[in-house]
Parts: structure tokens; sequence; C-alpha cells
């Protein structure tokens, strides 16, 4: 995954559906071999930054712990999106975690 790409996992039961996505210009509308589509907007949820390797199990740990610990309720929707990742050194890599929240 690039640089502003995005990694969507929506846990439904005991299954989860995930979708890798990366910005593409408004006018495009159609890619062979690839479905384009609007990511809904986030209207309300969990944000915080991790910073380095691959592993981010600790900080959604961190934000998981924070959502529960405030009664706040998680939509089973995580998103990841890479700030800056390779070719970058992964020492420099910054990813935005996003939990959603149900309202």
């Amino acid at each position: 995954l690039g640089s502003s790409s995005i990694l969507i996992v929506e846990n439904k039961g005991n299954e989860s559906e995930i979708t890798v996505a990366v910005p593409v210009d408004q006018d495009i509308s159609e890619i062979d071999g690839l479905n384009v589509l609007d990511i809904p907007e986030v209207r309300s949820a969990v944000v915080a930054p991790h910073y380095g390797s691959e592993s981010t199990s600790l900080t959604w740990n961190i934000i998981e712990n924070f959502v529960e610990s405030k009664g706040m309720k998680s939509a089973g929707i995580y998103r990841e999106v890479y700030l800056i990742s390779k070719p970058n050194p992964s020492n420099l890599w910054i990813t935005e975690l996003q939990l959603l929240l149900i309202e």
C-alpha cells in the first residue's frame, strides 16, 4: 500500500469485509478489473496516529480500550489511512487509524 491508500475492515459477525482503496480523479467512473466507489464520510470516530512499523495492533488496542472506557459503541468498521508509507523507511511511516462509532 502506498501513500494515501486506505484499508477498511468491516466486521460482519464471524466474517470481515476488507476493502483497499486509493484516491482517483472524480472524473473516473470505471477502471477495467476494479470497482470504483465513494467511501462514505465518517460522522463519528475515534482517530489516532500510528508511527512506524507495519504492526498497528498495539495502537488499535489503545483505541478500543479508550472507546470502551468512555462507554462509546464501535460500528465495527476500522480504517487505516496510510499518510506516509513505502517507499519510505518504515521508521518514517505514519498511519491514521479510524474506529467508526455508532452515534
